[in-house]
């Protein structure tokens, strides 16, 4: 069968579609009009779409191979403990701090123990204005002056002696974090470190490490009359000075008007081995006050 040839006037699309039954107005016959020349031919006629005639469908499949293993990643960077060198010279490095472990793990039990000492007392020096005793004194007196009275503060002031022996380096960290907690606790009005040196044949204080020409200072000048002021000598108690007992008189010294605590850094598993002993350390009664709390991670090996 032949196809029809589309109409080539206008009357005869007219004609042609009120054979289908399709009586449009002239503005619909423009409209559909203009629509076809807007049309490209490819949208004006509809494909066809494709039959597949084959009913079966093949399939190859290859034989599966194991894929290889991905390589090694390498690492961007190399980390040394210290400069590296290569036959022409140092490899250039980027230097940087890492996070070590704390030389001091149980800060919170030692700040927990010192929460006795908190405790405010008055002060001999400062002093504030007591508001209601002021204000009694107007009512009932008629006087109009300020009633003052002693400002609270803290009881003790801490003076911690630090022994300068062979062994001090080990314990450099430990001390340094031990010095930060008692500045940063609050339980002292004041808090200071003094060196002592007991290499030579005396004992000498100082006040300071670092200076070469640091002056040499007097054992009295820790005593306080009014008792207080707490000192602290840190040291492992294993130097000459302890051994000998050169430094029992120096420690009695300072109890006969103030509160003295040694705080041993060794555990308390190792104190018969230093001169802390009774025998070792020359016998008799100590005026020492004694604690006890935990250093190192053991129970029981902080001071006597």
């Amino acid at each position: 069968m032949k196809s029809a040839k589309p109409p080539a006037t206008v009357a005869g699309l007219v004609s042609l579609l009120k054979q289908v039954e399709l009586d449009l107005s002239a503005d619909e016959l423009a409209d559909m009009l203009w629509l076809a020349m807007q049309m490209e031919p490819e949208q004006a006629t509809s494909a066809q779409p494709e039959v597949q005639t084959s009913s079966e469908v093949v399939i190859e499949t290859k034989p599966s191979t194991p894929s290889p293993p991905p390589p090694p990643i390498e690492p961007a960077a190399t980390v040394y403990t210290s400069a590296p060198k290569s036959q022409g010279g140092e490899i250039p490095v980027l230097p940087f701090r890492a996070p070590a472990a704390p030389a001091l793990p149980n800060k919170l039990a030692i700040a927990r123990a010192l929460r006795p000492l908190m405790r405010k007392i008055p002060s001999r020096i400062s002093v504030v204005l007591d508001e209601e005793a002021t204000a009694v004194q107007i009512a009932e007196k008629q006087i109009w002056t300020p009633v003052l009275c002693p400002a609270p503060e803290r009881w003790l002031e801490l003076a911690i002696v630090v022994e300068e022996s062979a062994s001090l380096p080990i314990w450099e960290e430990t001390i340094a974090e031990f010095q930060q907690l008692m500045e940063r606790q609050g339980a002292f009005r004041d808090v200071r470190t003094w060196y002592l040196q007991t290499a030579g044949d005396s004992l000498q204080l100082s006040a300071g490490r670092k200076s070469h020409n640091r002056r040499s200072r007097s054992p009295k000048e820790l005593l306080d009359v009014s008792n207080r002021r707490l000192i602290l000598v840190v040291s492992d108690c294993i130097s000459p000075a302890w051994r000998s007992g050169r430094i029992k008189p120096l420690l009695d010294q300072w109890a006969g008007q103030t509160s003295v605590t040694v705080l041993q850094l060794l555990p308390e598993s190792l104190w018969e081995r230093s001169a802390l002993g009774a025998e070792r350390f020359g016998g008799g009664h100590c005026r020492w006050a004694e604690c006890r709390c935990t250093w190192n991670g053991q129970s029981g090996s902080a001071c006597r």
